[in-house]
């Protein structure tokens, strides 16, 4: 039996075009978080128009999502957006060999990192196969789609550094294919949290006063790269009423001055993953950054409005939180975020140390007030203490 060998063609006379989204939203409340999968397309330009269809001419195809943490060299700045396609650069030269890459020499202080997430393998005929006779070449169009984690963290900016992800197609060498192929495009991660509000209670030892704290999302703009995180909050002291020295006498917890400053926190982890259970991860901090996002003081004179008897012994202080866009921040990634989520039977996760980065929000309040006493039957004011306590608690955001 004669068989005819398959012609190898050179790499310069095959093309790819890789498209995928600029942008992928993943959606989160407090429960749990919804990714759809990456839609893409890859386009490979085979060097003849009148390819046969048969399974043998068609190459293998690897679709890959990869996540880069690239550290800053100084740790101080934020990394300029130049850097980055040359770290891409440097790596799709390289012969993918196994999940996690390593380059250490690209910084003094830490090492950059790609790291394979999800990759998925086509192996099957094309999509849609479009000869071009003017140019002798035919087009190959392979459409795919890439799970997402519904964990992972944003793509984001730090002090720190930064988190990327690529989805990376590569053709192997084959029998048709002399060199291996590779093409890679950026994603840009976003995670958006439905509104919900939050209530926090707190309670200080030796006060009766039990403060409650409601933080509400404002709408977002639609366009998700000029979009800033803005909150309606209202502070509320109950059990205010307390009976005075006197039988006749009455005191009002009142406040004075409400003040406020959120902080953000960015770590750069080394997360050593034992296995695919979060519990089992060691977590090591090697750097962290601290820095206020914005501020806010409010005065007045915020008092409950009924008597002793009423019940009614309440009073409520609104304010609003606004993080300007210009302070560049990014939404809250914690360390859980770069764990494993595979069955232990199906986990093939790299065990090894990651380098991770986390950003933390907190709300750092303080509503300082005084005391007046009034006489319960004429309702006149006894006496005046402008400053008795300072109520000072810490809130995630």
């Amino acid at each position: 039996m004669n068989t005819t060998p398959t012609k190898c063609y050179d790499m310069e006379t095959w093309d790819l075009q890789l498209s995928v989204p600029d942008i992928h939203i993943i959606l989160e409340s407090t429960r749990e978080s919804y990714a759809a999968p990456v839609i893409g397309s890859l386009s490979i330009s085979a060097p003849s128009s009148n390819l046969r269809p048969t399974s043998d001419i068609y190459p293998n195809i690897n679709i890959s999502l990869t996540r880069y943490i690239l550290p800053n060299r100084d740790n101080s700045a934020t990394l300029s957006s130049n850097k980055c396609p040359n770290f891409f650069a440097r790596h799709i030269k390289r012969q993918k060999s196994t999940s996690t890459r390593s380059y250490p020499h690209a910084t003094q202080c830490f090492e950059s990192r790609a790291e394979t997430l999800v990759e998925c393998d086509l192996r099957h005929a094309p999509d849609e196969i479009r000869p071009q006779e003017a140019e002798n070449r035919t087009w190959l169009k392979y459409n795919f789609s890439v799970p997402v984690p519904g964990n992972l963290p944003p793509t984001a900016e730090t002090r720190l550094g930064d988190i990327m992800y690529a989805i990376e197609a590569t053709v192997p060498s084959s029998a048709i294919v002399a060199k291996p192929m590779t093409a890679l495009r950026r994603v840009k991660m976003v995670r958006r949290a439905v509104a919900e509000p939050v209530h926090y209670f707190r309670r200080y030892p030796g006060e009766n006063v039990i403060t409650e704290l409601r933080l509400s999302p404002k709408g977002e703009a639609l366009d998700v790269e000029k979009s800033q995180a803005a909150y309606s909050a209202q502070w509320m002291a109950r059990s205010t009423i307390t009976q005075g020295a006197r039988k006749t006498e009455v005191k009002y917890v009142v406040a004075k001055e409400i003040a406020w400053r959120v902080e953000e926190t960015v770590k750069y982890l080394s997360v050593s993953r034992r296995g695919p259970r979060a519990d089992t991860a060691q977590i090591n901090c090697k750097s962290q950054v601290v820095r206020q996002l914005c501020d806010g003081r409010q005065k007045g004179r915020w008092i409950a409005s009924g008597g002793i008897d009423e019940g009614i012994d309440w009073f409520e202080v609104p304010f609003d939180i606004t993080i300007p866009r210009e302070t560049k921040t990014t939404g809250g990634i914690s360390s859980s975020s770069y764990m494993c989520q595979h069955q232990p039977s199906n986990c093939s996760c790299n065990s090894g140390q990651t380098p991770a980065i986390t950003v933390d929000h907190q709300l750092v309040l303080e509503v300082i007030t005084g005391e007046d006493t009034f006489d319960r039957k004429t309702g006149n004011l006894v006496d005046r203490r402008h400053r008795v306590k300072s109520f000072e608690a810490v809130f995630p955001l």
